[in-house]
């Protein structure tokens, strides 16, 4: 899990990388089905309105290759604004 406070797309990649290499590293990685990655995103970019995204790794055509590797990006602005208060 990440708590991000900058939006540059770069803390992303970054948190896929470290992600990644501690997935890895994991001496129990083989006996992992799946490894999420939430990212708890305290900004939203421009055009995505939904509350939260989820990412897998896909080919060129957009057809989902595995879901062995999930990313789930929750964005709280869009939480907050879509709440029902």
């Amino acid at each position: 899990m990440e708590m991000n406070n900058n939006s540059s797309i770069e803390v992303l990649h970054r948190n896929n990388r470290q992600f990644s290499a501690m997935v890895k590293k994991s001496k129990n990685y083989d006996k992992y089905r799946q490894s999420i990655l939430i990212n708890f995103n305290n900004f939203a970019f421009l055009g995505k309105d939904e509350t939260y995204y989820i990412n897998y790794i896909k080919d060129e055509e957009g057809i989902v290759l595995t879901d062995a590797i999930m990313i789930i990006n929750i964005y709280i602005p869009n939480l907050l604004k879509n709440a029902i208060i």
